[in-house]
């Protein structure tokens, strides 16, 4: 059981970190405080690249609006041929909120000139939220934000209480900006009905 790299919006990752295809196996987190939850809990200008997530839980609390399984929340990231081989994800609430991702939970830009990117990455593992449960990320907050050759294959669920409510569940991201961009995604899962 660990604790995610960085803990808010004061402490997170800003760095490079080039995983050479190697693969954490296995890493679990039970988030019981915090706004975010992954292996880092938040990225700000952060470049990760060519790492594989196999095995393994992230989940996050009522607190816990965003997790993934590289980062709970990025601004203005580039994740470039990053890979979740079932680590499942679980974003619980009794509120409709939170994002959850099978790589990221949500993404912003910092500003226009920093965006944030995510290049062929993967997602084979099951994602759950209480919002916007989805393969890739969760959700993007502004433009400028683009996914390009990403593919899921992980079950998609709701795993909250309010079933009434909005819910944007879906294979790359549920909710999404109208001038943020996909190019050549690919996705073949379950999404549980209702979600």
């Amino acid at each position: 059981l660990q604790t995610p790299i960085g803990m808010d919006d004061k402490v997170y990752f800003a760095g490079t970190l080039d995983g050479k295809n190697h693969a954490i196996k296995n890493f679990k987190v039970d988030k019981s405080t915090g706004r975010y939850a992954g292996l880092f809990a938040r990225l700000n200008g952060a470049t990760i690249q060519n790492l594989r997530m196999v095995g393994g839980s992230i989940k996050g609390s009522e607190a816990t609006n965003y997790v993934g399984a590289l980062a709970g929340y990025g601004r203005g990231v580039v994740i470039i041929n990053c890979h979740n081989e079932g680590c499942s994800i679980l974003q619980v609430s009794e509120q409709n909120n939170g994002y959850a991702g099978g790589i990221i939970g949500a993404i912003n830009k910092i500003s226009d000139e920093q965006s944030t990117v995510i290049i062929a990455c993967t997602n084979s593992a099951e994602v759950s939220g209480t919002y916007c449960p989805s393969g890739i990320t969760g959700g993007g907050f502004s433009a400028n934000s683009n996914i390009v050759a990403c593919v899921n294959t992980g079950k998609i669920s709701y795993s909250g209480t309010n079933m009434g409510e909005t819910v944007y569940a879906a294979g790359i991201s549920g909710n999404y900006g109208s001038i943020n961009f996909m190019y050549g995604c690919f996705t073949d899962c379950e999404v549980v009905p209702g979600s």
